[in-house]
Parts: structure tokens; C-alpha cells; sequence
């Protein structure tokens, strides 16, 4: 899958992470049909949703949540 318009560096690290060879970051959503769902550091899959869209809203407070639990 080709990503244009944004380096390897800039895809594959988070904000504020140093630069490590050899990282590499997996997609964490994925669809079954018509439904979405993303995956978890922690190993769930969290899901149905009717987008992708709207599963990347999800993971968003996902991860907010976490932090915050923290």
C-alpha cells in the first residue's frame, strides 16, 4: 500500500516518540462485512461500528480513557 504525501518517519511514530530503526506500526482497524472494528494494545477488538470513521472516533476515547485510568 503506497502512502503519498507523508514520509515513513511521519506515519510510523506518534507525536513526541523518538526516532527507532526498524518500527513498525500495524493498521488497528479492520471491517467484517459492513461493520468496523480496531484492535487493542491490550488484545480486544472493540466493535461493531458503522464506519470506520466513526471506529476511529471510538479508539480516540478508547485511548483517552486510558490515560486517564492511569
Amino acid at each position: 500500500m503506497a502512502i503519498h504525501g507523508f514520509g515513513y518517519d511521519e506515519v510510523t511514530r506518534r507525536a513526541g516518540e523518538k526516532k527507532v530503526p526498524n518500527t513498525f506500526r500495524t493498521n488497528r482497524f479492520f471491517s467484517t462485512g459492513t461493520s468496523w472494528y480496531f484492535s487493542t494494545r491490550e488484545g480486544t477488538n472493540e466493535g461493531p461500528f458503522a464506519s470506520r470513521i466513526l471506529a476511529h472516533d471510538a479508539i480516540q476515547e478508547y485511548i483517552r480513557d486510558k490515560q486517564l485510568s492511569s
